[in-house]
This record gives structure tokens, C-alpha cells and sequence, in this order.
């Protein structure tokens, strides 16, 4: 696949003092517009360090995101998807690390208020490919058709186990 970068600037989204840069492309062989949003998991020195961003691990960068059975939900990309251009799949990759017995989890929704639309959730436990190692995680979701404009679209880890989970560099890409 490959793309062609349509707009020279990076527009930078401030969410809880950390940022989603997102980038526009235009995939060359379908013609379709790809809007990519990327969270290195570093913070805002002005605002603190955010409760669940950890300095004790990193795959890039000085921090990473910590999602545990006290802090169960990573950082959230959250995005109401009558303002996005498109929404028929969802590709998600982050860098993970964690213990062997964790229940960590990739987590896709369409939410409204507090009842889901859509739910999509893919555990890193078929991923790991050493305990305490980096390891990629990937998943493309096809997102069935919503007509509600008030339907949030969210990405984010959850963990409800009590081993830990790093979470670095996601990236989302919304066709």
C-alpha cells in the first residue's frame, strides 16, 4: 500500500495534556482519503504527568502509557464520527509490553452516552511473543455503517488485571 501525504502540515490535538498529531493521506492504488492520528505518549511538562503515563518504561521516548487494574483504561482517542470524513475500518498498531498473565486489550467502539453501538476488542495474550518484551499489536476493524450524530468513536487499552501493561506509539488509521 502506498501513500501520498496530502497536506504538508501535521495538525496537533491536545487531549489531557498529551497530543494526537494527525496526518492525511491519499492511498494511491484506492484513491481513498486516510486520516492517520499518532500519540508518542509523551507528555506535557506544563500540565504534569497525567495519572496513568508511566517514566518506568518507554519503547520510545521517555514515557509510555501504564494501564492496570487500578488505572483500567489507557489513554483515549476519542473522535464524534459525524466529524470525521470517513469511517469504514479502523487500523490500529501500538507497541506493548506486559506480563504473561495480563488481560490487556485493544478496545474499538462506537459509543452513545453510556450504551455502545459497536465493540470491537482484540487481547494482546495471542500477540506476546516474550513476557516482559516489546511486541507489536495490530488490528484492522471494519466499522458497520452508523448514522448518529452523536456517535462517539473511541480506541483506547483496557486492563483489568493486576499485571501491568505499557502501552507506546499508538497509531490509528480511520478509511
Amino acid at each position: 500500500m502506498r501513500f501520498t501525504h496530502c497536506n504538508k502540515t501535521v495538525k496537533r490535538i491536545k487531549d489531557k495534556c498529551t497530543e494526537w498529531r494527525k496526518s492525511v493521506f491519499l492511498d494511491a492504488q484506492t484513491n481513498d482519503t486516510v486520516s492517520s492520528w499518532f500519540n508518542d505518549m509523551e507528555y506535557d511538562s506544563v500540565c504534569g504527568i497525567p495519572e496513568n503515563i508511566s517514566m518506568l518504561k518507554a519503547f520510545s521516548g521517555a514515557s509510555s502509557c501504564i494501564v492496570n487494574e487500578k488505572k483500567q483504561y489507557s489513554i483515549t482517542f476519542k473522535k464524534k464520527i459525524s466529524d470525521l470524513a470517513v469511517l469504514n475500518s479502523v487500523k490500529v498498531s501500538l507497541r506493548a509490553l506486559t506480563g504473561g498473565k495480563s488481560s490487556a486489550a485493544l478496545v474499538v467502539s462506537i459509543d452513545k452516552g453510556n450504551s455502545s453501538l459497536f465493540r470491537d476488542i482484540h487481547y494482546f495474550s495471542g500477540d506476546i511473543v516474550e513476557e516482559n518484551k516489546w511486541f507489536d499489536v495490530l488490528q484492522s476493524v471494519r466499522i458497520p455503517e452508523i448514522n448518529d450524530d452523536e456517535a462517539v468513536l473511541k480506541v483506547y487499552v483496557w486492563n483489568p488485571s493486576d499485571t501491568d501493561a505499557f502501552v507506546d506509539d499508538i497509531n490509528i488509521m480511520i478509511r
